[in-house]
């Protein structure tokens, strides 16, 4: 950035303290385009990732008059970045060891529990991966998610069980991926499937 690129941005972080929208608008039509690839590059989910900028540039707008005491606001706002994705990271080690300790215990959540990790949100990320299968995929890992056998799934839809052991094989592997690309951590997607 040259000397006077970095007056100019600096000047419409000033603008911005003072409350101006203008300068906002400016500021996130120039750094959206560097903090989303700077977030995808870490959190790998390109839906989480947006949403973690939404949420950067409203903290910037909600402490904006923070920005009058700064001499680097660039570098404030890659710091409010970093320490989304931290919090995103702490918040995942979490519900893991939430999830970890439930699984263990065998104990159902309570609704403050379930709020807490956050566990309906992982829920809805976990029926869009199912909606992704294929049609008879859907319809077998559904079927095993009810408690069916193999045999039981194979005398339901005319099948071999060897066959329908094959589809959960591939669906648990897409959905596993599905949910990993969104931020669920590895080690959630046993327990999870127990809870659904």
């Amino acid at each position: 950035m040259t000397r006077q690129s970095l007056h100019n941005q600096n000047e419409l972080f000033l603008q911005l303290a003072r409350g101006d929208e203008h300068a906002f608008t400016q500021i996130f039509l120039h750094y959206n385009r560097r903090l989303y690839p700077y977030i995808l590059k870490k959190i790998k989910s390109p839906e989480l990732a947006e949403e973690m900028v939404q949420e950067i540039f409203c903290k910037l707008w909600m402490h904006r008059d923070y920005l009058l005491g700064i001499e680097n606001p660039e570098g404030y706002l890659y710091r409010i970045a970093s320490n989304t994705i931290l919090d995103h990271f702490r918040k995942m080690v979490q519900e893991y060891r939430m999830m970890k300790k439930l699984a263990e215990q065998e104990m159902p959540l309570t609704e403050e529990e379930e709020e807490s990790i956050n566990f309906r949100e992982t829920r809805k990320i976990l029926q869009e991966g199912i909606i992704q299968l294929s049609g008879q995929r859907k319809l077998i890992f559904t079927l095993r998610q009810q408690g069916l056998s193999y045999e039981e799934i194979a005398g339901q839809l005319g099948l071999s069980a060897n066959t329908v052991r094959n589809h959960l094989i591939a669906a648990n592997k897409f959905i596993r991926n599905y949910l990993v690309q969104r931020g669920i951590a590895p080690a959630l997607i046993i327990p999870l499937a127990n809870f659904f």
